[in-house]
Formats: structure tokens, sequence, C-alpha cells
């Protein structure tokens, strides 16, 4: 137990350390020195979601930081994040959101409902 909560604890640093790129679960594991599978079951256990949920949230703060400080267009967002193109991005923003880009966007800025 002791060692999963370093596991955890090294895993928070680094998904930190390169919150300016996409990671994967798989990438992280690798970078903390353990199996794929076992570092889901150790996330999950400890922090109860999945380290993709995880991420997504982390990406989700970041974009509705971004979107409400200031007027900036989805690429510069997408490129700020490190996804592989703005399609890619804008397929995330409407998985996770629920909307559009285009949307959420315009909500964020006319209302203080918030998506987090």
């Amino acid at each position: 137990m002791k060692k999963d909560l370093e596991y955890i604890a090294k895993a928070e640093i680094y998904i930190e350390r390169f919150s300016n790129i996409c990671l994967t679960e798989k990438e992280i594991a690798y970078a903390i020195g353990i199996h794929p599978s076992d570092f889901v079951r150790i996330f999950r256990r400890a922090k109860g979601l999945t380290p993709k949920k995880y991420l997504d949230e982390k990406l989700k703060e970041r974009v509705v930081q971004r979107l409400t400080s200031e007027n900036v267009l989805g690429y510069t967002i997408s490129y700020e994040l490190g996804f592989s193109s703005e399609q890619a991005f804008y397929r995330w923003v409407k998985r996770v959101f629920g909307v559009s880009f285009r949307k959420l966007s315009v909500q964020l800025r006319n209302s203080t409902r918030k998506f987090i």
C-alpha cells in the first residue's frame, strides 16, 4: 500500500511536469516504472477515478481557465495542450463537455455556469 502511494505521488508529479502535452496512461505508467494495467488499478483505488478521467479533468480545468480569462481560438488551446490535431481537440471537447467548442466558448463568456 505504501508503494502504491509512492506510485501515485510520482504519477501526479509527472502529470504536472508534462501538463503541456496530452499524456496517455501507458506513458505515465512506464515513466513511473510500473505496468499500465497495474497503474490503472492502483490509481483508480487511490483516486476513485481512472487516470484517463483524471487527465480529462485536468485538461478541462485548463480549457475553462483559458476561455474565461481571454478570447482565444480553439487551435491555440489545442496547440497549448499538446493535442495531435485541432480535430482531435474539438472531438475531445465534444466528448468531455458535451457541447461543441463554439458553444462552450459562448456559454463560458456569456454566463457564470461552470462545466467542471
